[in-house]
């Protein structure tokens, strides 16, 4: 699954050499949230979604105006990833974010935020849902996702 999320989403294909360092941060907010489910077809992982919500009063506090010629140098220098180019996109989308004060109804409390959705190639397009059985709890999430995966993808995981 996360050889198939690296070379075909396209965000993660232009950050090739950190897969590494987003697929820890995605997988640890995902877990963490309760909102992710792993989906199991005969035993096998065939589809994960990583969610998260965010309280919308944050979201209204971080709340600016995007301003395409700001100086974002700052963000990108100041950035957590090794990469540039991470830190780039991580604050363009930061800053496209911020301006989400305007969809927002005055009486919502939550923004449900879908930060990985992953299907195998081998069940892409077909008509398996009656088939999957979905995880829901972080633990049972976390100790079926990783008895699926190669002790690689456990180490960059965890």
């Amino acid at each position: 699954m996360s050889e198939t999320f690296r070379t075909r989403e396209p965000v993660v294909c232009s950050l090739s050499t950190l897969f590494e360092d987003l697929l820890n941060e995605l997988t640890q907010v995902g877990i963490s949230s309760g909102h992710s489910f792993v989906a199991l077809l005969d035993s096998a992982v065939v589809g994960v979604a990583l969610n998260s919500t965010t309280d919308v009063s944050d979201v209204r506090a971080k709340q600016q105006e995007f301003t395409p010629v700001k100086d974002y140098g700052p963000e990108i220098s100041g950035g957590h990833y090794r990469s540039k180019k991470a830190n780039q996109l991580r604050a363009f989308f930061d800053a496209v974010e911020s301006g989400l004060k305007r969809g927002i109804d005055k009486h919502d409390n939550k923004i449900f935020k879908i930060n990985v959705l992953c299907v195998h190639g081998s069940v892409a397009g077909l008509d398996f849902i009656a088939s999957v059985k979905f995880l829901t709890s972080a633990s049972e999430t976390i100790d079926k996702l990783y008895s699926k995966i190669s002790p690689m993808e456990v180490s960059l995981a965890k």
